[in-house]
């Protein structure tokens, strides 16, 4: 599904893959591709890596 935004590019959604791209005629492998600025109120990234590191009470463990 195409969306024209007149002169600032086109979204394009794939209903097979769910991929949405926005100004970009190339997304890779990307679900999400935009080219330009975005604003939000809030991103919530989930990646599953190790954040707790971050934590003010995390503990280092020692070297030694």
């Amino acid at each position: 599904m195409y969306l024209n935004h007149y002169s600032l590019g086109n979204t394009y959604i794939n209903p097979r893959g769910g991929n949405v791209r926005t100004g970009t005629d190339n997304p890779g492998s990307w679900k999400l591709a935009i080219n330009g600025k975005i604003i939000a109120k809030e991103i919530v990234v989930e990646t599953g890596w190790s954040d707790f590191v971050f934590y003010t009470d995390y503990k280092l463990p020692s070297h030694l």
